[in-house]
């Protein structure tokens, strides 16, 4: 394994020289703490009532106090941290107000309507945004530094957005920690509805039904299932109502198809195979929300280290191979990683990797992953089989033309069903595009017994073998 040390991410010099946070709550207090953290000489001027100003200023998070929102106008970045409603207001203030140059965005949690009245009124420097990170409590006293680390921002340009907007703002997104993603607006309000706006009035109502059903002395005879399955369920009502009404069409559709599912399988409650097809679907789809949340967790760090004599083996590919091996399934795809997470990454490297003891880069933090992620060269491609994370291939492009596939593997639960070929020859597809001279890898008496025959027979040579001691080191679960 190949060891790497980046450059630093983000930029040393902030891409905004002072910022303006309208509604310093949980969101807009950590954007602060976060840039203050990143840039400390940045100006953060908060806009809100003066109690939350107060507690604002207490924790660091600004360091400016107005109560207008009209005393945003002379910051380069305006952050419109407010309920929707509120933020429409805001930016049809501050409009005809932003000087040349000033950047604004937003944290809604729907974009249609915010980024067409951006377009409405001709802000042209307006970016829609939605940093995909919260906490268990709202407000001020939540607010943290770190709320935003390996989690992804989205940003829903217009067609009329600048482009340098765009960029700007994606450089402070990614100098903060986050993992900035761009889609339309209403491609992002859809995939809300599914994946945040349904969860909440599923687990909402799910737990009205079951408390109303059986009261408190019923739930109290409850297992852990039910507060598990019902976490959302004491999200503020009146919050969510605006998020509900803006995204009414695409919640409407969600929950239609939750109610057609619940009556096919309420009609076939006596039919094994049934349950067993909707479970089994289930419990794919829950391997890959593995991922989410992973930065929140510390490092995993490996412990109880012992060491077995092994043999590394170097080989290169100096021509472009002809075979193209079809994956064994339909479904399958090999896709590159345009801005992966800290949390994406330390997950596939665990878990590709422990049957084969990569350890390396188990120690690393976000930070540090992150700083390899930045550095010139390096690509990180995800192997899928219907959307479900597969694989890992890591990729190092040389100046001098050569490639190095520095990782590459199969997640436990994807080994042994024929695709290590299919996956090879993918990868070299891509290892090959451009200007590339040489494709190169080591492999070691640890790996996969079928890697070094598949290397080979990919059209690979070995270069040399060398002796060495290689560290194992047993990995705490989790």
């Amino acid at each position: 394994m190949s060891e790497r040390h980046a450059a630093g991410d983000g930029g040393a010099e902030p891409p905004f020289r002072r910022l303006a946070v309208v509604g310093v709550g949980l969101i807009g207090g950590s954007v602060g703490l976060a840039v203050r953290g990143r840039w400390p000489g940045v100006p953060v001027v908060g806009i809100d009532s003066r109690d939350v100003l107060h507690d604002a200023l207490a924790i660091g998070a600004i360091t400016e106090v107005a109560g207008d929102v009209t005393a945003a106008a002379g910051a380069d970045l305006i952050v419109l941290c407010a309920p929707l409603a509120a933020n429409l207001a805001a930016l049809a203030t501050l409009a005809p107000l932003l000087t040349p140059g000033a950047v604004i965005t937003d944290v809604s949690s729907t974009k249609r309507d915010i980024v067409h009245a951006a377009d409405r009124l001709g802000v042209r420097a307006f970016v829609g945004g939605h940093p995909l990170a919260g906490a268990a409590t709202s407000g001020t006293a939540s607010a943290r530094e770190r709320l935003f680390r390996g989690r992804p921002w989205i940003l829903t340009p217009s067609a009329a957005t600048e482009a340098s907007a765009i960029d700007r703002l994606r450089a402070l997104a990614i100098g903060i920690g986050a993992a900035p993603t761009s889609m339309d607006a209403a491609a992002h309000d859809r995939l809300m509805a599914y994946v945040s706006h349904l969860p909440q009035v599923v687990a909402s109502v799910l737990l009205e039904t079951v408390g109303e059903a059986v009261g408190e002395q019923g739930i109290a005879l409850s297992g852990p299932g039910l507060a598990d399955t019902t976490r959302l369920a004491s999200s503020p009502g009146a919050l969510w109502a605006g998020i509900l009404a803006a995204n009414a069409d695409h919640v409407a559709s969600a929950i239609e198809e939750v109610e057609d599912a619940l009556a096919a399988l309420r009609s076939g409650l006596s039919e094994a195979g049934a349950i067993e097809t909707t479970f089994a679907a289930a419990a794919r789809w829950r391997r890959s929300l593995k991922l989410i949340g992973e930065a929140e967790h510390a490092p995993v760090r490996p412990t109880g280290e012992r060491t077995t004599p092994a043999v590394r083996t170097y080989l290169e590919q100096g021509n472009r191979p002809q075979a193209n091996t079809p994956w064994p399934e339909p479904g399958w795809r090999l896709a590159r990683v345009d801005a992966c997470p800290p949390s994406l990454y330390r997950y596939l490297y665990r878990e590709v990797g422990r049957p084969w003891q990569w350890i390396d880069r188990l120690p690393w933090s976000d930070d540090r992953i992150r700083e390899h992620l930045a550095t010139p060269g390096i690509e990180i491609w995800l192997a899928s089989q219907e959307t479900v994370p597969a694989g890992l291939l890591e990729l190092a492009r040389a100046a001098d033309g050569s490639v190095e596939i520095v990782y590459f593997g199969l997640l436990p639960d994807f080994i042994g069903r024929r695709v290590g070929r299919a996956f090879l020859d993918a990868a070299l597809r891509e290892a090959w595009r451009a200007d590339t001279t040489r494709v190169w890898l080591h492999t070691c008496t640890l790996d996969h017994p079928r890697a070094l025959p598949n290397y080979l027979s990919a059209g690979f040579r070995v270069v040399r073998d060398e002796a060495y001691t290689a560290r194992l080191e047993a990995v705490p679960a989790r």
